[in-house]
Protein backbone atom coordinates (compact mmCIF):
# COMPACT_ATOMS: atom_id res chain seq x y z
CA UNK A 1 0.00 0.00 0.00
CA UNK A 2 1.31 3.28 -0.60
CA UNK A 3 1.08 6.46 1.17
CA UNK A 4 1.33 9.75 -0.66
CA UNK A 5 1.38 13.62 1.13
CA UNK A 6 3.05 16.55 0.16
CA UNK A 7 5.66 18.16 1.97
CA UNK A 8 4.00 20.95 2.48
CA UNK A 9 1.02 19.51 3.78
CA UNK A 10 2.94 16.62 5.96
CA UNK A 11 4.60 20.39 7.76
CA UNK A 12 1.47 21.84 8.66
CA UNK A 13 0.31 19.26 10.11
CA UNK A 14 2.96 18.11 12.31
CA UNK A 15 4.44 20.84 12.69
CA UNK A 16 1.83 23.43 13.30
CA UNK A 17 1.71 25.56 16.59
CA UNK A 18 0.54 28.53 18.51
CA UNK A 19 -2.86 30.83 17.92
CA UNK A 20 -5.94 31.27 15.91
CA UNK A 21 -5.55 34.57 14.08
CA UNK A 22 -8.35 35.21 11.34
CA UNK A 23 -8.37 37.39 8.78
CA UNK A 24 -4.93 37.05 7.37
CA UNK A 25 -4.81 37.53 3.70
CA UNK A 26 -4.58 33.63 2.94
CA UNK A 27 -4.33 32.13 -0.14
CA UNK A 28 -6.65 34.16 -2.11
CA UNK A 29 -6.13 34.20 -5.80
CA UNK A 30 -4.96 37.69 -5.76
CA UNK A 31 -2.46 37.03 -3.73
CA UNK A 32 -1.50 33.26 -4.89
CA UNK A 33 -0.93 35.59 -7.99
CA UNK A 34 1.75 38.32 -6.29
CA UNK A 35 3.46 35.07 -4.69
CA UNK A 36 4.22 33.84 -8.28
CA UNK A 37 5.25 36.65 -9.49
CA UNK A 38 7.77 37.22 -6.53
CA UNK A 39 9.06 33.76 -6.87
CA UNK A 40 9.94 34.07 -10.62
CA UNK A 41 11.51 37.51 -10.16
CA UNK A 42 13.69 36.22 -7.12
CA UNK A 43 14.32 32.70 -9.37
CA UNK A 44 15.08 34.97 -12.69
CA UNK A 45 17.72 36.59 -10.76
CA UNK A 46 19.49 33.56 -9.30
CA UNK A 47 19.76 32.14 -12.80
CA UNK A 48 21.72 35.50 -14.03
CA UNK A 49 23.80 34.90 -10.83
CA UNK A 50 24.64 31.39 -11.14
CA UNK A 51 23.97 29.19 -14.42
CA UNK A 52 23.53 26.23 -12.85
CA UNK A 53 20.40 27.78 -10.59
CA UNK A 54 17.49 25.64 -11.35
CA UNK A 55 13.90 26.57 -10.60
CA UNK A 56 10.87 24.13 -9.40
CA UNK A 57 13.07 21.24 -8.75
CA UNK A 58 10.83 18.19 -8.29
CA UNK A 59 11.73 16.30 -5.35
CA UNK A 60 10.55 12.97 -4.09
CA UNK A 61 11.30 10.55 -0.64
CA UNK A 62 10.49 6.99 -0.46
CA UNK A 63 10.37 5.36 3.29
CA UNK A 64 9.69 1.45 3.29
CA UNK A 65 7.16 0.98 6.38
CA UNK A 66 5.46 -2.30 8.01
CA UNK A 67 2.49 -0.39 6.78
CA UNK A 68 3.40 0.30 3.24
CA UNK A 69 5.50 2.47 0.92
CA UNK A 70 5.66 6.02 2.20
CA UNK A 71 5.96 8.56 0.05
CA UNK A 72 6.00 12.50 0.31
CA UNK A 73 6.79 14.84 -2.93
CA UNK A 74 6.91 18.42 -3.77
CA UNK A 75 8.87 20.85 -5.49
CA UNK A 76 11.58 23.04 -4.31
CA UNK A 77 11.84 26.23 -5.73
CA UNK A 78 15.12 26.48 -6.32
CA UNK A 79 18.88 25.20 -6.11
CA UNK A 80 21.98 24.78 -7.69
CA UNK A 81 22.38 21.36 -7.41
CA UNK A 82 25.15 19.82 -4.73
CA UNK A 83 24.95 23.67 -3.54
CA UNK A 84 22.29 24.74 -1.75
CA UNK A 85 18.55 24.50 -2.15
CA UNK A 86 16.20 27.62 -1.83
CA UNK A 87 12.60 28.30 -0.45
CA UNK A 88 10.99 31.47 -1.59
CA UNK A 89 7.91 33.05 0.23
CA UNK A 90 6.68 36.79 -0.12
CA UNK A 91 5.18 38.83 2.66
CA UNK A 92 4.11 42.18 3.31
CA UNK A 93 5.63 42.23 7.07
CA UNK A 94 8.71 44.04 7.43
CA UNK A 95 11.40 42.19 6.54
CA UNK A 96 13.61 42.74 10.08
CA UNK A 97 10.75 41.53 11.87
CA UNK A 98 11.00 37.91 10.74
CA UNK A 99 12.00 35.60 13.49
CA UNK A 100 12.73 32.26 14.18
CA UNK A 101 9.22 31.61 15.56
CA UNK A 102 7.59 33.46 12.60
CA UNK A 103 10.04 31.63 9.76
CA UNK A 104 9.86 27.55 11.57
CA UNK A 105 7.47 26.00 9.11
CA UNK A 106 9.07 27.53 6.49
CA UNK A 107 12.67 26.32 7.20
CA UNK A 108 10.90 23.34 8.30
CA UNK A 109 10.03 22.72 4.14
CA UNK A 110 13.74 23.56 3.23
CA UNK A 111 15.07 21.05 5.30
CA UNK A 112 12.49 18.41 3.84
CA UNK A 113 13.57 19.65 0.19
CA UNK A 114 17.21 19.57 1.39
CA UNK A 115 17.12 16.01 2.91
CA UNK A 116 15.53 14.80 -0.25
CA UNK A 117 18.21 16.44 -2.56
CA UNK A 118 21.43 15.12 -0.29
CA UNK A 119 19.51 11.42 -0.67
CA UNK A 120 19.08 11.95 -4.30
CA UNK A 121 22.69 12.46 -4.65
CA UNK A 122 24.75 10.80 -2.25
CA UNK A 123 25.86 14.43 -0.24
CA UNK A 124 26.46 13.93 3.43
CA UNK A 125 26.08 18.49 3.79
CA UNK A 126 24.69 21.02 1.90
CA UNK A 127 23.78 24.44 2.41
CA UNK A 128 19.99 25.63 3.19
CA UNK A 129 18.79 29.51 1.49
CA UNK A 130 15.61 30.56 3.06
CA UNK A 131 14.54 34.25 1.04
CA UNK A 132 11.64 36.57 2.09
CA UNK A 133 10.65 38.95 -0.36
CA UNK A 134 8.64 41.90 0.58
CA UNK A 135 5.93 42.91 -1.97
CA UNK A 136 5.40 46.23 -1.06
CA UNK A 137 9.29 47.40 -0.84
CA UNK A 138 10.22 44.87 -3.21
CA UNK A 139 13.56 44.30 -1.40
CA UNK A 140 14.56 40.40 0.02
CA UNK A 141 16.22 39.22 2.72
CA UNK A 142 17.99 35.34 2.96
CA UNK A 143 18.73 33.48 5.84
CA UNK A 144 21.35 30.43 5.31
CA UNK A 145 22.01 26.99 7.16
CA UNK A 146 24.86 24.54 7.00
CA UNK A 147 23.57 20.89 7.19
CA UNK A 148 24.62 17.56 7.27
CA UNK A 149 22.34 14.32 5.70
CA UNK A 150 22.34 12.62 9.93
CA UNK A 151 20.88 15.59 11.11
CA UNK A 152 17.71 16.05 8.37
CA UNK A 153 17.62 12.34 8.55
CA UNK A 154 16.65 12.84 12.50
CA UNK A 155 14.02 15.52 11.32
CA UNK A 156 12.65 13.38 8.57
CA UNK A 157 12.42 10.73 9.80
CA UNK A 158 11.18 12.04 13.20
CA UNK A 159 8.14 14.10 11.25
CA UNK A 160 7.33 11.32 9.28
CA UNK A 161 6.68 8.99 12.82
CA UNK A 162 4.81 11.56 14.27
CA UNK A 163 2.28 11.20 11.32
CA UNK A 164 1.85 8.01 11.09
CA UNK A 165 0.47 7.63 14.77
CA UNK A 166 -2.06 8.81 12.84
CA UNK A 167 -1.70 7.30 9.42
CA UNK A 168 -1.98 3.71 11.26
CA UNK A 169 -5.31 4.57 13.19
CA UNK A 170 -6.45 5.71 9.74
CA UNK A 171 -5.27 2.43 7.95
CA UNK A 172 -7.06 0.41 11.06
CA UNK A 173 -10.14 2.03 10.07
CA UNK A 174 -9.95 1.51 7.11
CA UNK A 175 -9.69 -1.94 6.97
CA UNK A 176 -12.35 -2.08 9.51
CA UNK A 177 -14.81 -0.46 7.19
CA UNK A 178 -14.02 -2.27 3.96
CA UNK A 179 -14.51 -5.26 5.82
CA UNK A 180 -17.75 -4.33 6.88
CA UNK A 181 -19.09 -2.29 3.32
CA UNK A 182 -18.35 -5.72 1.36
CA UNK A 183 -21.12 -7.62 3.22
CA UNK A 184 -23.53 -4.36 3.41
CA UNK A 185 -26.68 -5.42 1.39
CA UNK A 186 -28.91 -2.80 0.67
CA UNK A 187 -30.83 -1.30 3.96
CA UNK A 188 -34.28 -2.15 2.45
CA UNK A 189 -36.21 -5.47 1.68
CA UNK A 190 -36.75 -4.27 -1.85
CA UNK A 191 -36.25 -1.45 -4.14
CA UNK A 192 -38.60 1.15 -4.88
CA UNK A 193 -39.65 2.08 -8.95
CA UNK A 194 -36.96 3.43 -10.39
CA UNK A 195 -34.84 3.27 -7.40
CA UNK A 196 -31.86 0.50 -8.37
CA UNK A 197 -31.75 1.52 -11.72
CA UNK A 198 -30.30 4.89 -10.20
CA UNK A 199 -28.10 3.41 -7.58
CA UNK A 200 -26.48 1.15 -10.53
CA UNK A 201 -26.02 4.58 -12.73
CA UNK A 202 -24.33 6.44 -9.90
CA UNK A 203 -22.45 3.34 -9.15
CA UNK A 204 -21.22 3.29 -12.85
CA UNK A 205 -20.57 6.41 -13.25
CA UNK A 206 -18.53 6.27 -9.96
CA UNK A 207 -16.42 3.58 -11.79
CA UNK A 208 -15.89 5.15 -15.20
CA UNK A 209 -15.68 8.62 -13.76
CA UNK A 210 -17.23 12.44 -14.84
CA UNK A 211 -21.15 13.27 -14.22
CA UNK A 212 -24.38 12.02 -13.92
CA UNK A 213 -27.37 14.26 -13.95
CA UNK A 214 -30.27 12.75 -12.70
CA UNK A 215 -34.22 13.62 -11.94
CA UNK A 216 -35.65 11.60 -10.13
CA UNK A 217 -39.44 12.21 -8.44
CA UNK A 218 -39.92 13.01 -4.83
CA UNK A 219 -40.30 9.70 -2.90
CA UNK A 220 -37.94 7.31 -4.62
CA UNK A 221 -35.10 7.67 -1.95
CA UNK A 222 -32.55 9.48 -3.83
CA UNK A 223 -30.16 9.90 -0.54
CA UNK A 224 -30.39 6.19 -0.22
CA UNK A 225 -29.77 5.67 -3.88
CA UNK A 226 -26.47 7.74 -3.99
CA UNK A 227 -25.36 6.93 -1.11
CA UNK A 228 -25.45 3.02 -1.17
CA UNK A 229 -23.34 2.86 -4.05
CA UNK A 230 -21.14 5.60 -3.19
CA UNK A 231 -19.78 3.92 0.42
CA UNK A 232 -19.74 0.34 -1.53
CA UNK A 233 -17.28 2.06 -3.93
CA UNK A 234 -14.99 3.15 -1.10
CA UNK A 235 -14.12 -0.81 -0.35
CA UNK A 236 -13.67 -1.09 -3.73
CA UNK A 237 -10.97 1.23 -3.68
CA UNK A 238 -13.18 3.11 -6.57
CA UNK A 239 -12.75 6.79 -4.44
CA UNK A 240 -11.32 7.80 -1.59
CA UNK A 241 -14.02 10.14 0.02
CA UNK A 242 -17.46 11.33 -0.40
CA UNK A 243 -18.56 14.96 -0.03
CA UNK A 244 -22.96 15.00 0.46
CA UNK A 245 -23.10 18.16 -0.73
CA UNK A 246 -26.74 19.90 0.26
CA UNK A 247 -28.34 23.90 0.49
CA UNK A 248 -30.14 23.17 3.05
CA UNK A 249 -30.31 22.07 6.75
CA UNK A 250 -33.22 19.59 6.63
CA UNK A 251 -31.12 17.49 3.97
CA UNK A 252 -28.24 17.36 5.97
CA UNK A 253 -30.73 15.44 8.42
CA UNK A 254 -31.73 12.90 5.83
CA UNK A 255 -28.49 12.50 5.13
CA UNK A 256 -27.65 11.81 8.58
CA UNK A 257 -30.29 9.49 8.99
CA UNK A 258 -29.57 7.32 5.63
CA UNK A 259 -25.55 7.16 7.00
CA UNK A 260 -26.99 5.81 10.56
CA UNK A 261 -29.39 3.62 8.56
CA UNK A 262 -26.51 1.92 6.79
CA UNK A 263 -24.67 1.80 10.16
CA UNK A 264 -27.52 -0.55 11.32
CA UNK A 265 -26.84 -3.27 8.60
CA UNK A 266 -23.58 -3.56 9.62
CA UNK A 267 -21.48 -0.68 7.36
CA UNK A 268 -19.08 0.49 9.58
CA UNK A 269 -18.46 4.42 8.12
CA UNK A 270 -16.85 7.39 9.48
CA UNK A 271 -19.39 10.32 8.17
CA UNK A 272 -18.84 14.30 9.56
CA UNK A 273 -21.32 16.89 9.41
CA UNK A 274 -19.54 20.25 8.77
CA UNK A 275 -21.36 22.70 10.81
CA UNK A 276 -21.15 26.47 10.04
CA UNK A 277 -18.41 28.53 12.45
CA UNK A 278 -21.50 30.78 13.83
CA UNK A 279 -23.38 27.76 14.65
CA UNK A 280 -20.58 25.80 16.69
CA UNK A 281 -18.97 28.37 18.17
CA UNK A 282 -19.21 28.32 22.10
CA UNK A 283 -18.32 31.97 22.48
CA UNK A 284 -21.35 34.85 22.45
CA UNK A 285 -19.27 37.01 19.30
CA UNK A 286 -17.59 34.78 16.47
CA UNK A 287 -13.71 36.68 17.27
CA UNK A 288 -10.90 34.13 16.34
CA UNK A 289 -8.38 36.04 18.14
CA UNK A 290 -6.41 35.07 21.09
CA UNK A 291 -7.22 38.75 22.71
CA UNK A 292 -10.45 37.49 22.88
CA UNK A 293 -10.92 33.63 22.88
CA UNK A 294 -9.19 31.69 25.24
CA UNK A 295 -9.02 28.88 22.41
CA UNK A 296 -7.69 30.66 20.04
CA UNK A 297 -4.95 30.85 21.81
CA UNK A 298 -2.78 27.76 21.92
CA UNK A 299 -5.23 25.86 20.19
CA UNK A 300 -2.61 24.02 17.20
CA UNK A 301 -0.27 23.80 20.53
CA UNK A 302 -3.32 21.50 21.31
CA UNK A 303 -5.22 20.16 18.42
CA UNK A 304 -2.97 17.03 17.50
CA UNK A 305 -3.42 14.83 21.03
CA UNK A 306 -6.87 15.88 20.63
CA UNK A 307 -7.34 14.35 16.87
CA UNK A 308 -5.04 11.22 17.96
CA UNK A 309 -7.30 10.82 21.44
CA UNK A 310 -10.70 10.90 19.14
CA UNK A 311 -8.92 8.61 16.25
CA UNK A 312 -8.52 5.77 18.78
CA UNK A 313 -11.41 6.12 20.51
CA UNK A 314 -14.71 7.38 18.52
CA UNK A 315 -16.02 5.76 15.26
CA UNK A 316 -18.61 8.84 14.56
CA UNK A 317 -18.00 12.30 14.59
CA UNK A 318 -21.38 13.56 15.70
CA UNK A 319 -21.63 17.38 16.66
CA UNK A 320 -21.93 16.58 20.66
CA UNK A 321 -18.57 14.24 20.28
CA UNK A 322 -16.69 17.46 18.74
CA UNK A 323 -17.98 19.71 21.85
CA UNK A 324 -17.06 17.49 24.02
CA UNK A 325 -13.48 17.23 23.19
CA UNK A 326 -12.95 21.03 22.56
CA UNK A 327 -13.99 21.42 25.70
CA UNK A 328 -11.69 19.28 27.64
CA UNK A 329 -8.49 19.57 24.97
CA UNK A 330 -9.95 23.78 24.99
CA UNK A 331 -9.69 24.36 21.35
CA UNK A 332 -12.03 25.36 18.52
CA UNK A 333 -15.03 23.11 17.64
CA UNK A 334 -14.95 24.13 14.04
CA UNK A 335 -11.35 23.83 13.81
CA UNK A 336 -11.34 20.77 14.94
CA UNK A 337 -14.42 19.31 12.77
CA UNK A 338 -12.15 20.72 9.84
CA UNK A 339 -9.39 18.51 10.63
CA UNK A 340 -11.73 15.84 11.58
CA UNK A 341 -12.92 15.92 7.96
CA UNK A 342 -8.98 14.73 6.99
CA UNK A 343 -10.02 11.05 8.69
CA UNK A 344 -14.10 10.84 7.68
CA UNK A 345 -15.24 8.80 5.09
CA UNK A 346 -18.21 11.05 4.57
CA UNK A 347 -19.15 14.57 4.72
CA UNK A 348 -21.55 16.25 4.78
CA UNK A 349 -22.10 19.96 4.23
CA UNK A 350 -23.23 22.80 2.69
CA UNK A 351 -22.47 23.70 -1.12
CA UNK A 352 -20.03 26.16 0.03
CA UNK A 353 -17.48 23.85 1.35
CA UNK A 354 -16.85 22.79 -1.93
CA UNK A 355 -17.90 25.96 -4.14
CA UNK A 356 -17.67 28.80 -2.89
CA UNK A 357 -13.90 30.59 -3.64
CA UNK A 358 -13.93 32.52 -0.37
CA UNK A 359 -14.46 29.30 2.52
CA UNK A 360 -14.13 26.34 0.09
CA UNK A 361 -11.48 23.69 1.85
CA UNK A 362 -8.50 24.36 0.35
CA UNK A 363 -6.83 21.22 2.35
CA UNK A 364 -8.55 19.15 0.23
CA UNK A 365 -8.80 20.89 -3.18
CA UNK A 366 -5.42 22.50 -3.39
CA UNK A 367 -3.41 19.72 -3.84
CA UNK A 368 -5.45 16.80 -4.79
CA UNK A 369 -4.22 13.19 -4.14
CA UNK A 370 -7.40 11.48 -3.75
CA UNK A 371 -10.52 10.24 -6.06
CA UNK A 372 -13.54 12.59 -4.73
CA UNK A 373 -16.84 11.76 -5.03
CA UNK A 374 -19.50 14.77 -5.14
CA UNK A 375 -23.40 14.10 -4.58
CA UNK A 376 -24.99 16.90 -5.16
CA UNK A 377 -28.69 16.95 -3.51
CA UNK A 378 -31.66 19.32 -4.93
CA UNK A 379 -29.09 20.08 -7.39
CA UNK A 380 -31.12 22.65 -8.99
CA UNK A 381 -30.46 25.00 -6.17
CA UNK A 382 -27.04 24.87 -7.44
CA UNK A 383 -27.72 27.69 -10.08
CA UNK A 384 -28.59 29.87 -7.79
CA UNK A 385 -26.27 29.54 -5.24
CA UNK A 386 -23.56 29.17 -7.23
CA UNK A 387 -24.64 33.20 -8.83
CA UNK A 388 -24.69 33.91 -5.24
CA UNK A 389 -21.19 32.64 -4.35
CA UNK A 390 -19.70 33.77 -7.51
CA UNK A 391 -20.96 37.41 -7.29
CA UNK A 392 -19.17 40.01 -5.44
CA UNK A 393 -20.20 43.65 -3.93
CA UNK A 394 -19.12 46.60 -2.12
CA UNK A 395 -20.60 50.32 -0.72
CA UNK A 396 -19.48 53.18 -0.33
CA UNK A 397 -21.28 53.26 3.17
CA UNK A 398 -19.47 50.19 4.57
CA UNK A 399 -15.56 52.27 3.20
CA UNK A 400 -16.97 55.32 4.92
CA UNK A 401 -17.80 53.84 8.15
CA UNK A 402 -14.22 52.32 8.24
CA UNK A 403 -12.05 54.80 7.27
CA UNK A 404 -13.67 56.85 10.60
CA UNK A 405 -12.61 53.90 12.98
CA UNK A 406 -9.11 54.08 11.28
CA UNK A 407 -7.93 57.35 11.78
CA UNK A 408 -4.94 55.95 14.31
CA UNK A 409 -3.72 53.74 11.71
CA UNK A 410 -2.21 55.76 8.93
CA UNK A 411 -1.53 52.48 6.55
CA UNK A 412 -5.47 51.86 6.79
CA UNK A 413 -6.59 55.37 6.83
CA UNK A 414 -4.96 56.55 3.57
CA UNK A 415 -6.10 53.46 1.73
CA UNK A 416 -9.96 53.81 2.91
CA UNK A 417 -9.90 57.71 2.46
CA UNK A 418 -8.53 56.93 -1.68
CA UNK A 419 -11.41 54.31 -1.96
CA UNK A 420 -14.38 56.79 -0.21
CA UNK A 421 -13.15 59.46 -2.91
CA UNK A 422 -13.54 56.48 -5.63
CA UNK A 423 -17.02 56.11 -4.90
CA UNK A 424 -17.79 59.85 -4.51
CA UNK A 425 -16.20 59.88 -8.16
CA UNK A 426 -18.95 56.96 -9.23
CA UNK A 427 -21.43 58.51 -6.89
CA UNK A 428 -21.66 61.80 -9.07
CA UNK A 429 -21.50 60.09 -12.36
CA UNK A 430 -24.57 57.79 -11.17
CA UNK A 431 -26.40 61.00 -10.79
CA UNK A 432 -26.08 61.85 -14.35
CA UNK A 433 -26.90 57.99 -15.69
CA UNK A 434 -30.01 58.02 -13.64
CA UNK A 435 -28.50 56.08 -10.54
CA UNK A 436 -27.84 53.34 -12.29
CA UNK A 437 -25.92 51.52 -14.95
CA UNK A 438 -24.10 48.48 -16.31
CA UNK A 439 -21.04 47.08 -18.11
CA UNK A 440 -18.81 44.43 -18.76
CA UNK A 441 -15.31 44.67 -16.81
CA UNK A 442 -13.30 45.43 -13.28
CA UNK A 443 -12.22 48.55 -13.46
CA UNK A 444 -7.84 48.42 -12.62
CA UNK A 445 -7.97 51.83 -10.60
CA UNK A 446 -10.47 50.29 -8.48
CA UNK A 447 -8.30 47.06 -8.02
CA UNK A 448 -4.92 48.86 -7.25
CA UNK A 449 -7.09 50.51 -4.55
CA UNK A 450 -8.49 47.50 -3.30
CA UNK A 451 -4.78 46.01 -3.26
CA UNK A 452 -3.63 49.01 -1.39
CA UNK A 453 -5.87 48.58 1.78
CA UNK A 454 -5.20 44.62 1.97
CA UNK A 455 -1.29 45.45 2.33
CA UNK A 456 -2.19 48.14 5.23
CA UNK A 457 -4.82 45.28 6.50
CA UNK A 458 -1.48 42.68 6.77
CA UNK A 459 0.14 45.54 8.77
CA UNK A 460 -2.60 46.14 11.43
CA UNK A 461 -2.65 42.51 11.60
CA UNK A 462 1.01 42.27 12.75
CA UNK A 463 1.10 45.71 14.71
CA UNK A 464 -2.34 45.54 16.16
CA UNK A 465 -2.89 42.41 18.71
CA UNK A 466 -5.54 43.99 21.06
CA UNK A 467 -8.92 43.43 20.68
CA UNK A 468 -9.21 47.56 19.77
CA UNK A 469 -12.75 49.58 18.77
CA UNK A 470 -13.80 49.29 15.80
CA UNK A 471 -11.59 45.97 14.95
CA UNK A 472 -14.62 44.19 13.94
CA UNK A 473 -15.79 46.86 11.54
CA UNK A 474 -12.38 46.53 9.88
CA UNK A 475 -12.40 42.65 9.90
CA UNK A 476 -15.22 43.15 8.15
CA UNK A 477 -14.42 45.42 5.34
CA UNK A 478 -11.10 42.85 5.02
CA UNK A 479 -13.50 39.99 4.51
CA UNK A 480 -15.65 42.23 1.90
CA UNK A 481 -12.42 43.60 -0.26
CA UNK A 482 -11.19 40.17 -0.55
CA UNK A 483 -13.94 38.60 -1.71
CA UNK A 484 -14.17 40.86 -4.04
CA UNK A 485 -10.85 40.74 -5.43
CA UNK A 486 -11.25 36.87 -5.43
CA UNK A 487 -14.15 37.53 -7.52
CA UNK A 488 -12.71 39.76 -9.63
CA UNK A 489 -10.05 37.13 -10.88
CA UNK A 490 -12.96 34.64 -11.48
CA UNK A 491 -14.38 37.65 -14.21
CA UNK A 492 -15.08 36.04 -17.71
CA UNK A 493 -18.21 36.54 -20.10
CA UNK A 494 -20.39 35.36 -18.17
CA UNK A 495 -20.57 38.23 -15.54
CA UNK A 496 -21.71 42.04 -15.62
CA UNK A 497 -20.49 45.19 -13.39
CA UNK A 498 -23.78 46.87 -11.60
CA UNK A 499 -23.62 49.89 -10.11
CA UNK A 500 -26.43 51.83 -8.14
CA UNK A 501 -26.89 55.33 -5.95
CA UNK A 502 -28.98 54.48 -3.73
CA UNK A 503 -29.71 57.59 -1.41
CA UNK A 504 -26.05 58.89 -0.33
CA UNK A 505 -24.90 55.47 -0.81
CA UNK A 506 -23.48 53.72 -3.82
CA UNK A 507 -23.33 49.64 -4.57
CA UNK A 508 -21.12 48.31 -6.94
CA UNK A 509 -21.60 44.38 -7.58
CA UNK A 510 -19.97 41.85 -10.02
CA UNK A 511 -22.69 39.95 -10.56
CA UNK A 512 -22.24 36.56 -11.83
CA UNK A 513 -24.97 36.05 -14.61
CA UNK A 514 -23.83 32.74 -16.29
CA UNK A 515 -21.54 30.36 -13.71
CA UNK A 516 -21.06 27.38 -16.25
CA UNK A 517 -17.48 27.85 -17.10
CA UNK A 518 -16.35 28.13 -13.33
CA UNK A 519 -18.30 25.19 -11.70
CA UNK A 520 -16.69 23.00 -14.63
CA UNK A 521 -13.57 24.01 -13.21
CA UNK A 522 -14.90 23.22 -9.57
CA UNK A 523 -16.11 19.87 -10.66
CA UNK A 524 -13.07 18.62 -12.02
CA UNK A 525 -12.15 18.22 -8.03
CA UNK A 526 -13.84 15.12 -8.43
CA UNK A 527 -13.42 12.18 -9.86
CA UNK A 528 -17.14 11.62 -10.49
CA UNK A 529 -20.20 13.95 -9.83
CA UNK A 530 -24.01 12.53 -8.98
CA UNK A 531 -26.16 16.23 -9.38
CA UNK A 532 -29.81 14.86 -8.67
CA UNK A 533 -33.24 16.68 -8.23
CA UNK A 534 -36.67 16.07 -9.00
CA UNK A 535 -36.92 19.28 -10.20
CA UNK A 536 -33.74 18.99 -13.01
CA UNK A 537 -36.18 20.25 -15.24
CA UNK A 538 -35.41 21.61 -18.49
CA UNK A 539 -32.74 19.07 -17.94
CA UNK A 540 -31.06 20.56 -20.92
CA UNK A 541 -30.80 23.90 -18.96
CA UNK A 542 -30.10 22.74 -16.24
CA UNK A 543 -26.89 20.15 -17.98
CA UNK A 544 -25.68 23.58 -19.66
CA UNK A 545 -25.40 25.57 -16.53
CA UNK A 546 -24.05 23.55 -14.20
CA UNK A 547 -21.33 22.35 -16.22
CA UNK A 548 -22.64 19.19 -18.09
Amino acid sequence: MEMKISVRNLIEFVHRHGDIVSGGLGTSPKRMEEGTKAHVKIQKQRQKEEVAYEKERYLSYGLSLPEGMFLVDGRADGMVPKSYIEEIKSTYLPLAEITDEYAFLHWAQVMFYGFMHMKEEGLTELRLMLTYYHLEHETERSFEKNVTLKELETFVHGTIETYMAYVREDLAWKKKRNASLKELPFPFSSYRKGQRELAVDVYRTIRQGGKLFAKAPTGIGKTVSTLFPSVKALAEGEADKIFYLTAKGPLKAVAEETMALLEKRTAQVKFLTLTSKEKICVKEEVHCHPEYCERAKGHYDRINECILEILREERTYHKEMILAYAERYQVCPFELSLDLSFFSDVIICDYNYVFDPRVYLKRFFTDIREDYLFLVDEAHNLVDRARDMYSAELSKEEILAAKKLAKPYKYLHRPLSKLNDYFITLRKELEEAQGRRNYFGVSEDLIFLLKDFLQGFEIFQKEVQEDVEGRDVLTNVFFAIHGFLNISELYTEGYVTYEEKVGQDVRLKLFCVDPREILVEVFKRAKASILFSATLSPMRYYVDVLGG
